[in-house]
């Protein structure tokens, strides 16, 4: 017998568990208890394989390893296996389609053909019903009841019957809803808000506080994973009883240095999860009457066919974008950096977070305008808005996105200065995990790299994050870590370099980034710039005055440059068409948008050049001229 308390399935509290068994001890993670405890599905690290045990035997079976079918595999209640794979087609964008598993002959079967979009596996008492945005199918008693989320309303099925709510009210998104064992309540997580307990009808019942991945353990007691209040990062990962309606205690059901994560139960009081004692395994915690072998077993790869899948023309579909601002809020993480500004004459407060979000906002703003479908993990800068990584991707992998950036900036953690872009994938360099992924990050930095409102001290470089920070396999950046969309994070540049964060400042020169970066994805999802406009940008600077900063410079950055003057953009007849005001942040960034092709000069009047800048307007290229004295 396992030396495991029980976790009873009534409303009296569930004992602690102190000891747990293993399943295996390969690297496991997202657990998925079968109906009767018989198997434990789980993926790899990155979502690429979806593996099966067999708890009395201890073998494992790969129930797929083409299309990442891992992390958000389901058991239906018919016992069968459901799961997800992605496709890319025409122009990369991502087509899902849902496939299921039966354990008992080992057969496999397409449930529901690809399609563009999210697709949302839904357990049911019978069977699972299977969500897509533009086909959906229930196998089983479509009497059943099962619940789902879009963006930040759920959605409650009951009946045949659907209702769509926001009992949590607007926030980037609603995750990991959970229907109680009775099917009279639902608990989900408002990312940024915390869990929350509401009726079959959307009326909140309890606020469960700042916690992750909740799962029913019972009708009375919710299993979610403690993450730490201070930063919201998770360091040590715990899990935890929460009652239900809010009140009583929080009891601890893993050991606090356990790193336990993923919980899933089937609400009969068994939790698989994810343990790390054996970085990264499944762990099973069971009632005393359940034995579960704890074997060691190589992975048997047993081949299938994929049924095929029939072409669909997506060239009028948008494609579908997950914009990660990094960081949020003026936390521990966020890197404040203040600084003696010249220009304004003080002391200045730079924080990622906030360069993050104007990038991220200006990204979102310009995708839309050309027609892509946006989803962003914030829109505000507060702690609330720091989300874990966890939250952040399962709302990209709840979005049905085609692509994932992750904005941020970078430091270089040592005295030396640098500047230059770099996009990390996951994988090591030239292997990523996820296909396409280093694609993007090239096709991002070839206008990263093209952009000169920013002096460079080296080219840019695109690189797996296993081998850029040499960590090895399966650790690399937490954002990209579990996450299987074609994902990318660029670094657009250094923001240690003193002159690089006065440009930050700039809310243009954000834009200015987050245009590159569009540029990037238009080429990546095959997409001309039918705009027929382009953009003049540049600095204006005086080559006679040297900054007063006394570290180390790179090319025009040298100068002092020019701030609050007016510099005014005059068509080839010397018509006004436009002037822009250079700010108080000691960065002189101005930049003209929206310019038809065409001749154009530049001047300053309060300090008129000897002759006007010549400038040439092309349709969809970016024309830079700097202005020295």
């Amino acid at each position: 017998m396992l030396a495991t308390a029980s976790i009873a399935c009534c409303a009296q509290p569930p004992r602690p568990v102190i000891d747990s068994a293993y399943v295996s001890v390969e690297r496991a993670y997202f657990p998925q208890l079968s109906p009767d405890t018989s198997h434990v599905a789980y993926s790899t690290v990155d979502g690429l394989w979806l593996i099966l045990r067999d708890c009395a035997t201890g073998s494992d079976l790969v129930v797929d390893s083409v299309g990442a079918p891992g992390y958000d595999a389901r058991f239906g209640g018919d016992g069968r296996l459901y799961y997800v794979t992605m496709e890319r087609r025409k122009n990369n964008l991502v087509y899902r389609t849902a496939h299921s598993f039966n354990p008992a002959d080992s057969s496999h079967r397409v449930e529901l053909e690809a399609q563009h979009g999210a697709v949302r596996l839904c357990p049911t008492a019978s069977g699972m019903a299977i969500e897509g945005e533009h086909k959906s199918r229930v196998i089983g008693d479509k009497r059943d009841k099962w619940v789902y989320t879009v963006g930040s309303k759920l959605v409650i099925m009951n009946g045949g019957h659907k209702t769509e709510v926001s009992p949590a009210g607007k926030c980037a998104g609603y995750i990991w809803a959970s229907l109680s064992p009775d099917g009279k309540r639902v608990v989900f997580d408002a990312v940024g808000k915390g869990l929350y307990v509401c009726d079959p009808n959307g009326k909140v019942q309890a606020r469960l506080g700042n916690y992750l991945m909740p799962a029913w353990l019972d009708n009375d007691y919710v299993v979610a994973m403690l993450s730490s209040a201070n930063n919201r990062t998770v360091k040590k990962q715990q899990l935890v009883a929460l009652p239900a309606d809010g009140s009583g205690d929080v009891i601890e059901l893993t050991q606090p240095d356990e790193d336990a994560s993923y919980p899933m139960s089937r609400g009969d009081g068994r939790v698989a999860y994810s343990g790390r004692h054996s970085e990264g395994c499944v762990a099973l915690m069971a009632n005393a009457e359940c034995e579960v072998r704890n074997a060691k077993s190589e992975v048997s790869r047993q081949t299938h066919d994929i049924p095929a899948i029939s072409g669909l023309d997506a060239g009028k579909i948008s494609p579908r974008v997950f914009v990660n601002p990094g960081h949020g809020g003026h936390d521990n993480n966020d890197r404040p950096c203040p600084f003696l500004n010249d220009a304004a004459g003080a002391t200045v407060q730079y924080y990622e977070s906030e360069s993050n979000l104007e990038k991220g906002k200006a990204l979102c703003e310009i995708l839309s305008h050309k027609g892509y479908r946006v989803i962003t993990s914030r829109v505000d800068n507060t702690t609330a808005d720091d989300l874990p990584l966890f939250e952040i991707v399962a709302l990209a992998a709840n979005s049905g996105a085609d692509a994932f950036v992750s904005l941020h900036s970078n430091a270089t953690g040592v005295a030396k200065r640098m500047n230059f872009p770099l996009a990390l994938y996951r994988g090591y360099t030239g292997e990523p995990k996820s296909e396409g992924s280093d694609q993007i990050a090239k096709a991002v930095l070839k206008y990263a790299g093209a952009n000169q409102l920013a002096p460079w001290s080296a080219t840019e470089r695109a690189a797996g994050d296993y081998s850029f920070y040499n960590w090895g396999y399966g650790v690399g950046l937490g954002v990209l870590r579990y996450n299987k969309l074609p994902a990318m994070l660029i670094e657009g540049t250094f923001h240690d370099y003193v002159p690089e964060r006065c440009r930050l400042l700039n809310s243009d020169y954000c834009w200015h980034e987050a245009w590159v970066v569009s540029k990037g994805l238009d080429d990546y999802f095959s997409r001309p710039d039918k705009s027929g406009k382009g953009l003049v940008a540049g600095v204006i600077a005086d080559s006679q005055a040297k900054r007063s900063y006394k570290g180390q410079l790179f090319g025009r950055d040298s100068y002092r440059p020019v701030s609050g003057v007016e510099v005014v953009l005059s068509d080839k007849h010397g018509h006004r068409v436009a002037s822009y005001k250079t700010d108080m942040r000691d960065n002189g960034v101005f930049i003209f948008r929206n310019l038809k092709p065409g001749t154009y000069h530049l001047d300053v009047p309060s300090r008129p050049l000897d002759e006007p800048i010549e400038v040439e307007v092309k349709a969809g290229r970016d024309t830079y001229a700097d202005i020295l004295y």
